[in-house]
């Protein structure tokens, strides 16, 4: 990915070059957990903010629609994508 930013950056300003450094960064910093059996493919991760626990995102993908189920109903991030799947899975029941 690096190598890629690299050739697409040289006609680029330096200002541009640091905010493509910082998407790097910012995808290098992110756990995402994959979930299978759930759309074409879902992942989900833990949402925190200044030290905050803001619950879980749920990201599903089911063919060429995308959708996140944003959730907190307790402090235990496996109750919350407990719901958040179950919730999901209702949208793409009535998806199909």
């Amino acid at each position: 990915m690096e190598a890629r930013i690299a050739q697409a950056s040289q006609d680029i300003s330096e200002a541009e070059r640091e905010q493509m450094k910082g998407f790097v960064e910012a995808r290098e910093n992110m756990t995402f957990q994959p979930l299978s059996g759930l759309g074409t493919a879902a992942y989900w991760e833990r949402e925190m903010a200044q030290g905050n626990h803001l619950g879980v995102n749920l990201y599903v993908l089911s063919g060429t629609v995308e959708f996140r189920i944003k959730i907190k109903v307790s402090d235990d991030d496996q109750v919350n994508l407990r719901v958040a799947k179950l919730l999901a899975q209702e949208v793409l029941n009535k998806c199909e």
